[in-house]
């Protein structure tokens, strides 16, 4: 077990810890870089996906925002579906 200082407020944290003790935030110690990012959603301190395929979001927030893509393209395919069949 090493000790590292907080990303956020500069406490000693322990590596394994899951949150740092002063400051509650998640992930203390997870360095942030280039070929290891930070999602982009404000507030989510997990690493992101590829790039290319997840936006820039972590797998938690993309799942998520295609749960919500599928879910307004079913209700629009069944209004179109309900007007059309309508006019029969």
């Amino acid at each position: 077990m090493a000790i590292y200082e907080c990303k956020e407020c500069g406490a000693d944290v322990s590596d394994k810890a899951g949150t740092c003790p002063k400051c509650g935030v998640p992930a203390p110690t997870t360095v942030f870089s280039d070929k290891s990012p930070k999602c982009i959603i404000d507030g989510c301190y997990n690493l992101s996906g590829v790039r290319e395929k997840h936006n820039g979001m972590c797998f938690q927030h993309y799942e998520a925002s295609n749960n919500k893509n599928s879910i307004f393209l079913i209700i629009i395919f069944a209004i179109v579906v309900l007007g059309i069949g309508s006019l029969f």
